[in-house]
């Protein structure tokens, strides 16, 4: 992810290693864990009645293929004037393009009013709840709450806090729900130790956001979501007993990562 952001864009870290973990993950099923012994509740059986799509896989995987195209096209050869539109408003157009032209490709342009109208449906909740955590977020910077805390904070860990920021993040993702609510929550706050504690605030946000990333493996609910989409309802407990262990781990690589990324990387490259 750094990589990437630094060489390539600040706009396809997500992308990439979303491509990057479905390669190591089918990799992984494919040749490490295919002798594993399954247990009983994660047994599936094929449907064998179900209708088969004869679609052709790159058919099937068009629009993706073409926004990984797309979006870097757009990037590095958009006019200045599109791009100073705003990192929001020039990649949502270039997401709209790549809607049309996937629908293009898979024959079903006269569909796409109607997936947006379902689209923005299933978005209104979320678009209510970032209002309020950015509402909340506010508040509690005009009342100084904010500068409490990250005083407390700055004073507590010191040098640490690049790394406290990955735990912080986690936090506000499993209490939001979502990495934006997390980033929206406590963004201001890591600004304001940051400069309490004179270290780069770039590699305290870049902390901050892998550490949200992280709290979405623990976040009830996508946990519970991800439990009812694959049919193992009842087994939150379960998938949460087994994701603790990795995330542990997780949370202490990626504090290592912020410290060298903070106080190497940003001050030395």
């Amino acid at each position: 992810m750094v990589l990437v952001a630094t060489f390539v864009g600040a706009e396809f870290p997500t992308i990439c290693a979303g491509i990057s973990s479905l390669l190591v993950a089918v990799l992984y099923i494919r040749f490490i864990d295919k002798n594993e012994p399954v247990a009983e509740e994660f047994t599936f059986k094929l449907d064998e009645t179900a209708p088969k799509s004869k679609m052709n896989p790159v058919i099937a995987l068009s629009p993706y293929l073409i926004l990984l195209v797309l979006l870097p096209a757009v990037r590095f050869f958009a006019p200045d004037w599109f791009i100073g539109l705003g990192f929001a408003v020039w990649i949502g157009i270039t997401i709209f393009i790549t809607c049309c032209l996937g629908a293009m490709v898979l024959h079903d342009v006269k569909s796409i009013p109607y997936y947006m109208v379902i689209s923005f449906k299933s978005v209104i909740g979320a678009l209510i709840a970032m209002c309020a955590l950015l509402a909340l977020s506010n508040l509690m910077k005009t009342a100084g709450l904010l500068s409490i805390i990250a005083r407390t904070l700055a004073d507590m860990t010191g040098a640490l806090y690049p790394a406290v920021a990955v735990l912080i993040g986690s936090l506000g993702s499993f209490v939001t729900g979502t990495t934006t609510g997390s980033n929206i929550l406590f963004s201001p706050l890591h600004y304001e130790a940051s400069k309490l504690l004179n270290i780069e605030v770039a590699p305290v946000f870049a902390a901050q956001n892998a550490g949200g990333a992280l709290g979405n493996m623990i976040c009830t609910n996508n946990v519970v979501a991800t439990c009812t989409t694959v049919g193992l309802q009842k087994s939150e407990g379960l998938v949460m007993q087994k994701v603790f262990k990795p995330i542990c781990i997780l949370w202490g690589v990626y504090a290592l990562l912020a410290l060298f990324n903070t106080y190497i990387l940003a001050v030395y490259i």
